[in-house]
C-alpha cells in the first residue's frame, strides 16, 4: 500500500526562485563526472536543457537501509518555477522490483536518459493550485513489502511530477538500499578509509600581506576550514571525535597563513592604495588549535600544493623541489611530522614523468584517481585500492581512490535537496560495491575534490554512514595502505587534462620573478625572511590557478610588484661628488628600508677610467672592489672609499649591490661621477721632471757661457811687458 500525503506551504516567491534552479537537479549531477574541472556541474533539469515548469524537492528518505519490515517514509515539496498558477498537478512513486546487476547499471539510472521504471503508483493530485514562486509539500509512505525488495542490493526508484493532462514534467531518481534480516546473510564488509583535503587558494603575497581578508571567514567555525577542523575532532573546545578515522591532506602553506595571521597581518588588494593593518586573529588561533588537537593523522602537499604537471612540462623542477623542501612548515607549525609521505597530483592524475619528478623528490605513496587506474577484476567488480606504480626511482606502492564516490560527495551540497541525493547514492555505490562480492572484503579510499565545501551535517552523516552501514568497515587509511597490492592498468596522463594547467606564458613569466626574488633572498640568512619570497613564488604556482587565468595573472601582477618593491627596499643612496686635491674619501651609502629583516649584501664598484680614478680598501674583485656590509631593518650603512686621483676630469664609478653567496646582482647597477680638480700623483712627477730639465738645461747654459767668456779675455792682453810706441 502506497500512501500520499499532500499539503500547501507558501513560500515568498522571491526566496523560492532563488532555490529553484538547482532544486530540480537529477541525482546524476552529483554523480561520476569525472572530467578535468576541480568542481562537479548540475544540469537544471532532467527533461530540458532549458528551465523546467516545476522543480521536485527530496528533503527526507527514511530509513537509510531498507529492511524487511521497514516502513518507508520520503518526503519533499513540488515547486512552481513559471510564472503562471499551475492547477492539476499530481505526484506519484515509480520503482524496480529487482537489485542492479552492478555498477554501471546504477550509473545508467542515474544519466539523464535513464531507462524508464515500470513500476508506478497512482498519481495523487495536489491539495490546491501551486501559485507563481510557491511549495506544496507531500509526503509518501510505503513499506519495502510494497515494493517487493527481498535480496541485498541497490533498487532505483523515482518521484514523478505530473501535469493537468498526466504528462511527466519533473522526475527526481533516487536509490534505496536492502539489506536482509537474520544472520542467514552476512556480507563481509568493504573497508573504507577516508582522505580529507585540507586546503585553500593563495591569499598572501610576501612577508605578512594579504591580498585579501577571506582566509579568516574561512577558517571561522561557520565558515570551510573551520566546520572541517570541528567535525574532525573540536568543537566549542569539546572533543566530539568521530567514530570514522580521517587521514588529513594538508597545504602546508594554509597553516603558514593561519599561523602568519595570528601574529597579525596586513590587507591590501591590488586595488588598494595603502594597506590596512589588521591584529592578531583570534580566528586563525582557535582554528590552529583545534587542528593540532584532534590528533588526526595526515600528509603533506608540497607548498602551495603546485601544479606538479605543469611544472615537470615546462622544465622547472628546481621550483617544484623548493615546493618539497617547504613542506616542512607543516611539522613546524603542527609540531608533529607527517605520519607518511602520499603524493596526491591535482585530479588524481599524472604522467610518468610528473610521477617520477614528484619519487625523485621524496613521495613513497602515490593517490590516485581510479579514472587512471583501472580495474582489472572479472566481470568488471571493483578492485583493492592498493596497488603499485614504477618510476625512475623505483616501484611506489599507490593508493587508489573511488573517483565516482569521491565526486558524489564532493558535489554541491549547499542546493536544496542536493545532500539528500549525494547520501542515497553513497550508500548505494558503498552497497553495490559489496554486493558485487558479498564473501570477499575489499579494500576502498575516498578522497573528496581538494576544496571540498560540504555542508557541516552532510560531512558528519557521511563519517556516519561509513561506521554504521553493515556492508562497510571503517579503517585508517594506513590500514589499507600496508595491504597487498593488486593488479590495476595504468592509463597515463588522460587527454584534455592539459587545456587546465597553468600554462607555459604564465609559467614563464613567474620563472622572469622566480628569479629577482631568488637573487634577493640570498641577502638574508636561511631564515623565514629568506625563505618568505621563495613561498612568494610557489603561492603563484599552485594548482588552484588552474582554470582561473585572469585572477591568476592578476595574482600574479600583484606578487610580481610587491617583490619588486621589497626589492627596492635595499637599494643605494647615490650622488656625484667632488674630489679636491690628488686622494680622499668618498662615502657610499647603502639602506635597508625593510620593516624587518638583517640583509647581508656586497658592496660592488668599478672605476670606468682606473688610470685616472683608482680605488683603494675592500677586497679585490679582478678591477673591482668589494665591502661586505651587514645592515639592520631601517638603518643605513656608509662605506668610506678610498680614492685617488692621477689626472683632473670626470670619472664614473659603477656601483652594484650582490647577494654574498650568489654574486648575483640586485636590481640594477647605480653610478656616480666623481670631480676631480687638483693635481694627481702622476701630475706632480711629470710637473716635477720637466722642471728638473728645465732647471738642468739651464746650468749647462750657464757654465758653457762662462766658458766662452773666459776664453775671450785670454786672446786679447800682450805677454811680459807693455806696448812699444
Amino acid at each position: 500500500m502506497l500512501i500520499v500525503l499532500l499539503s500547501a506551504v507558501p513560500v515568498g516567491p522571491a526566496s523560492a526562485a532563488a532555490r529553484a534552479p538547482s532544486s530540480a537537479v537529477p541525482l546524476q549531477a552529483v554523480a561520476s563526472r569525472t572530467g578535468p574541472a576541480q568542481g562537479v556541474r548540475e544540469p537544471a533539469t532532467r527533461h530540458s536543457r532549458g528551465r523546467a515548469p516545476v522543480a521536485v524537492v527530496l528533503q527526507t528518505i527514511t530509513p537509510k537501509t531498507v529492511r524487511p519490515g521497514s516502513k518507508i517514509t520520503i518526503t519533499g515539496y513540488v515547486q512552481n518555477q513559471t510564472s503562471q498558477q499551475m492547477t492539476g498537478v499530481s505526484v506519484r512513486l515509480r520503482w524496480r522490483s529487482q537489485p542492479m546487476n552492478g555498477r554501471t547499471e546504477l550509473a545508467q539510472y542515474a544519466a539523464p536518459n535513464a531507462p524508464a521504471l515500470v513500476s508506478a503508483a497512482p498519481a495523487v493530485q495536489l491539495s490546491g493550485p501551486a501559485a507563481p514562486g510557491r511549495q506544496v509539500k507531500w509526503r509518501l509512505d510505503t513499506t519495502a513489502r510494497d515494493l517487493r525488495m527481498t535480496a541485498f542490493g541497490v533498487y532505483p526508484i523515482a518521484v514523478e511530477v505530473l501535469n493537468a493532462t498526466t504528462q511527466s514534467v519533473a522526475t527526481q531518481p533516487t536509490f534505496l538500499t536492502f539489506m536482509p534480516s537474520g544472520k542467514a546473510f552476512q556480507p563481509k564488509p568493504t573497508e573504507v578509509a577516508w582522505v580529507w583535503p585540507m586546503m585553500d587558494q593563495p591569499h598572501r603575497t610576501t612577508g605578512t600581506t594579504f591580498t585579501d581578508d577571506h582566509l579568516e571567514t574561512e577558517l571561522s567555525p561557520t565558515g570551510r576550514l573551520g566546520g572541517l577542523a570541528q567535525i574532525a575532532g573540536q568543537a566549542g573546545g569539546q572533543a566530539r571525535r568521530p567514530r570514522t578515522p580521517i587521514t588529513w591532506a594538508i597545504d602546508p602553506a594554509l597553516l603558514d597563513d593561519a599561523r602568519e595571521m595570528s601574529k597579525g597581518y596586513t590587507v591590501k588588494s591590488a586595488k588598494d592604495t595603502k594597506a590596512t593593518k589588521r591584529p592578531k586573529s583570534k580566528v586563525a588561533e582557535n582554528w590552529l588549535a583545534a587542528v593540532k588537537a584532534s590528533g588526526e593523522p595526515y600528509f603533506a602537499t608540497p607548498y602551495a600544493d603546485p601544479d606538479t604537471v605543469a611544472l615537470v612540462r615546462q622544465r622547472m623542477s628546481g621550483h617544484l623541489k623548493s615546493a618539497y623542501t617547504n613542506m616542512t612548515v607543516a611539522t613546524d607549525v603542527l609540531g608533529r611530522p607527517p605520519t607518511t609521505k602520499i603524493g596526491w597530483p591535482v585530479n588524481g592524475v599524472a604522467g610518468q614523468q610528473s610521477l617520477d619528478a614528484m619519487a625523485a623528490n621524496g613521495t613513497g605513496t602515490f593517490l590516485m584517481s581510479s579514472d587512471v587506474l583501472l580495474s582489472t577484476a572479472p566481470q568488471g567488480y571493483t578492485a583493492d585500492a592498493t596497488t603499485r606504480l614504477q618510476t625512475a626511482h623505483g616501484t611506489k606502492r599507490t593508493l587508489v581512490y573511488d573517483a565516482t564516490i569521491s565526486n558524489i560527495v564532493s558535489g554541491d551540497t549547499q542546493s536544496p535537496g542536493a545532500a539528500l541525493l549525494a547520501e542515497q547514492r553513497f550508500l548505494a555505490e558503498t552497497a553495490m560495491i559489496t554486493a558485487e562480492l558479498p564473501n570477499q572484503p575489499r579494500t576502498l579510499v575516498i578522497a573528496p575534490q581538494r576544496r571540498w565545501n560540504p555542508k557541516p551535517r552532510f560531512a558528519e552523516k557521511l563519517l556516519d554512514y561509513t561506521a554504521r552501514a553493515q556492508w562497510l568497515k571503517e579503517v585508517p587509511l594506513s590500514a589499507i595502505e600496508k595491504d597487498s597490492p593488486t593488479h590495476r592498468t595504468f592509463t597515463g596522463y588522460p587527454v584534455g587534462y592539459e587545456e587546465n594547467e597553468l600554462g607555459g606564458p604564465y609559467l614563464k613569466n613567474v620563472r622572469e620573478i622566480a628569479t629577482r626574488a631568488i637573487r634577493f633572498s640570498g641577502i638574508f640568512d636561511r631564515t623565514p625572511d629568506a625563505i618568505t619570497y621563495e613561498r612568494s613564488v610557489l603561492r603563484m604556482e599552485s594548482s588552484y590557478w588552474r582554470g582561473r587565468d585572469r585572477r591568476a595573472r592578476a595574482f600574479r601582477q600583484t606578487v610580481g610588484a610587491a617583490i619588486d618593491n621589497t626589492i627596492d627596499d635595499v637599494h643605494l643612496v647615490t650622488k656625484n661628488i667632488g674630489l679636491a686635491g690628488n686622494s680622499g674619501f668618498i662615502p657610499i651609502t647603502v639602506a635597508n628600508d625593510l620593516t624587518e629583516g638583517t640583509v647581508n649584501v656586497v658592496l660592488r664598484v668599478t672605476s670606468e677610467n682606473p688610470g685616472r680614478l683608482e680605488i683603494g680598501g675592500g677586497t679585490r674583485a679582478g678591477a673591482s672592489r668589494e665591502w661586505q656590509l651587514k645592515i639592520s631593518p631601517r638603518k643605513k650603512e656608509t662605506v668610506a672609499m678610498p680614492v685617488e686621483a692621477n689626472a683632473n676630469g670626470y670619472t664614473n664609478l659603477v656601483l652594484e649591490l650582490r647577494a654574498p653567496k650568489q654574486k648575483r646582482k640586485l636590481g640594477e647597477a647605480a653610478s656616480i661621477t666623481v670631480h676631480t680638480t687638483g693635481y694627481g700623483r702622476m701630475a706632480l712627477r711629470i710637473t716635477g721632471g720637466a722642471l728638473a730639465v728645465l732647471f738642468i738645461g739651464v746650468a749647462v747654459r750657464v757654465l758653457r757661457a762662462r766658458r766662452r767668456n773666459g776664453a775671450e779675455e785670454s786672446d786679447g792682453a800682450e805677454p811680459g811687458g807693455h806696448a812699444g810706441g
